[in-house]
């Protein structure tokens, strides 16, 4: 995976818990979309969207996220499990599940199950 993205001039969509957008987007038990692929490259977390060519950078904690949409939990429910590994008020860990949850199905990463 990392020769394909080394090499890849491909944009490059940074994912932040800052969007602005993030509460617009409600995806309450968001899935996972098939075919991406998930690694590091240069001490980042980097999803690579076969499907697009997109490649999307992201901190640890929303890495996190990602790798909780299950499809069977709710935003809630992956932020209660956020605070099990990270030092933060459940308030504080829904908020950036949402915001992350939104980035992620800004660009199609995610999905709400229903959609499937």
């Amino acid at each position: 995976m990392d020769e394909t993205l080394g090499d890849s001039d491909r944009e490059t969509v940074k994912l932040q818990s800052q969007t602005h957008w993030a509460r617009s987007m409600e995806v309450p038990v968001p899935y996972r979309r098939d075919g991406i692929v998930e690694g590091v490259l240069e001490s980042e977390a980097v999803l690579y969207d076969q499907q697009s060519g997109c490649t999307h950078r992201m901190n640890e904690s929303a890495l996190a996220v990602w790798r909780a949409c299950d499809g069977q939990s709710t935003t809630r429910q992956l932020a209660e499990r956020l605070t099990q590994v990270y030092d933060v008020p459940l308030e504080t860990a829904i908020h950036d599940a949402e915001q992350s949850i939104a980035a992620f199905a800004q660009v199609g990463l995610v999905t709400a199950v229903e959609d499937r």
